[in-house]
């Protein structure tokens, strides 16, 4: 597959007639709508009641979330259709600037950044918790601890 082929839909259960389970009706025309653009269409049950999840690439982040609800039958005039529609065509935009080498090399720059980044907080903190501050520190915990015992060692009036 070619970057930005695959779209997942991912739809939870909602009631019918005091009935609650997992439906594709709504999603017929959309899935029709997705695959006449040349995309890789999956549904996938989800948890998540009455819920409309639109997964790009296999990507975790959804690109659209609605209510399955508010997809309408038949849903060729459907706003909300085509607005998941619109949505998808803009992401293939966005995806397409980019090759899949430059997709990778952008993930990897930025684990590097996070994993610098948590490295200098840990060196700042470390500079910060000097000798000196970690002993007032121990003594101020002293101090408080005796006038505590003190406290509580004193009969009462």
């Amino acid at each position: 597959m070619t970057v930005a082929s695959c779209i997942t839909l991912k739809y939870g259960p909602y009631e019918v007639c005091g009935i609650v389970e997992h439906r594709t009706e709504r999603l017929l025309h959309l899935k029709e709508r997705i695959e006449s653009d040349n995309y890789t269409v999956i549904l996938k049950k989800w948890s998540h009641y009455d819920r409309l999840g639109i997964f790009f690439n296999d990507n975790d982040t959804p690109i659209f979330t609605c209510r399955l609800t508010f997809l309408q039958y038949p849903n060729i005039l459907d706003p909300v259709c085509d607005k998941v529609y619109a949505t998808i065509s803009k992401c293939k935009r966005k995806s397409s600037q980019f090759s899949e080498e430059e997709v990778v090399s952008e993930r990897r720059r930025k684990i590097s950044e996070e994993t610098h980044d948590k490295k200098s907080i840990m060196s700042n903190l470390l500079l910060l918790m000097s000798s000196d501050n970690i002993k007032k520190l121990t003594s101020k915990i002293k101090e408080i601890r005796s006038e505590e015992d003190m406290k509580s060692s004193r009969p009462p009036n």
